[in-house]
């Protein structure tokens, strides 16, 4: 008993949970079967792909947000720590031919890290909660240069994410500060909403324009308003299309308001905090104009479904999703957490499913002792066109794989 005693004493200090301890590399995955040289997690995925765990809170994970593979075998990422400034890290992960990951922090006491990109330069793009900065992945000694400072950091939407267009430009979000423009003390939006329609608006996103080759910033304009906050935020690479989704209001009810996959156009307004979806107009926002003044959303999702990913997949390990937007929800109430896939034309604007979007991975519902509810958040494409999934509630990347990589 009193060795029992001390194990649980000893698991307890190094802030791993019983159950944590028991599974894949911390985790609360369990696994009797492998994907490729990683241990397969009990979730579904298309026939004869597989979803395997790479890395898990044993590797130093705490709230992995956003990947970006560098180099075969290598990714970044960024790593909140917690909802707190200070506590972010800029990670590097690299996985070795037998799956055997090695995480190490490249930058720690950060402000909130979320947004990766991979710049024209070669340069890894990084967003703080109030600024843009990069650095040379390749530097034995990797250095921060800044990009942009000064950015909004008040209320509930701090994070920023990025993406660089074809031409260059970098387009940004700018969360918004409230729920829904509300009135301090009040769940009643205010109409006309000063936070969205001023010369400065939060709840938007932005383009930053830079001079070649040197990379600086010559240029920050307001490129689109009304856009709650736009934490998955993808550029087609050959059109230059911007899609962003819409994590809808905090409402009580389970089946408004819809989340959204809006093409961005300059100038436009998209509607928060007044209209959401087609036409569903905000609780109390009275007065002000209609829904059909504001730009629809190309495709509808599911109330609280917290798309917090997207990409467009142009990998060859699965050429059936070539040219498809991959979203990752969240899932903020419902177990709706999943990947899910849209088709689209050939410039990337998406096309409406006649049901439900195809599933990548679901499945994703709490079983003790099999597997934690899913969270994911960040995708990226690595080099020989697997997919690999950023978890954040669960201290996790996963990858998936055709059967027999």
């Amino acid at each position: 008993m009193l060795i029992r005693s001390l194990v649980i004493v000893a698991v307890c200090a190094l802030g791993i949970g019983a159950a944590e301890a028991q599974g894949i590399r911390g985790s609360e995955y369990r696994s009797g079967a492998r994907c490729g040289v990683f241990q397969r997690i009990a979730v579904t995925s298309p026939p004869g792909t597989c979803v395997g765990l790479v890395a898990g809170p044993s590797d130093g994970l705490r709230l992995p947000r956003a990947l970006l593979a560098v180099a075969p075998g290598r990714f970044i990422v960024s790593d909140l720590g917690a909802w707190s400034p200070g506590r972010g890290r800029l990670l590097d992960l690299r996985v070795a031919a037998d799956g055997t990951p090695t995480v190490t922090a490249l930058f720690t006491g950060l402000d909130l890290p979320h947004g990766l990109a991979l710049g024209p330069d070669g340069k890894v793009y990084v967003g703080e909660a109030g600024k843009i900065w990069r650095f040379d992945a390749a530097a034995a000694k990797p250095v921060a240069e800044m990009v942009r400072d000064r950015l909004p950091t008040a209320g509930l939407h701090a994070l920023k994410t990025f993406a660089f267009t074809p031409d260059g430009s970098l387009i940004v979000n700018h969360g918004s500060r409230t729920d829904r423009c509300e009135t301090p003390g009040t769940q009643t939006p205010q109409v006309p909403c000063a936070e969205t329609e001023g010369a400065a608006p939060d709840a938007a996103l932005w383009k930053a324009t830079f001079d070649r080759p040197g990379g600086r910033v010559t240029d920050y304009k307001l490129l689109a308003r009304g856009l709650r906050n736009s934490v998955a935020l993808a550029v087609h690479p050959r059109s230059g299309l911007v899609l962003q989704a819409e994590n809808g209001l905090d409402l009580r009810e389970d089946s408004v308001p819809p989340e959204e996959l809006n093409v961005i156009t300059a100038g436009g307004h998209y509607g928060w905090p007044y209209c959401t979806g087609r036409a569903f107009r905000t609780p109390g926002s009275k007065g002000g104009k209609p829904c059909s003044a504001y730009r629809a959303p190309a495709v509808t999702m599911p109330a609280h479904a917290a798309p917090l990913g997207l990409l467009n997949y142009q990998g060859a390990m699965f050429p059936q999703w070539r040219n498809r937007w991959l979203v990752s929800w969240h899932g903020y109430r419902q177990d709706r957490q999943r990947i899910v896939s849209y088709a689209a034309r050939r410039d990337g604007r998406p096309i409406a499913p006649r049901g439900e979007p195809e599933l990548i991975v679901g499945g994703w519902e709490a079983e003790p002792g099999v597997r934690p509810r899913g969270a994911p958040v960040g995708m990226a494409v690595a080099a020989d066109g697997s997919l690999w999934i950023a978890e954040d509630k669960n201290r996790t990347i996963l990858v998936v794989l055709k059967l027999g990589k």
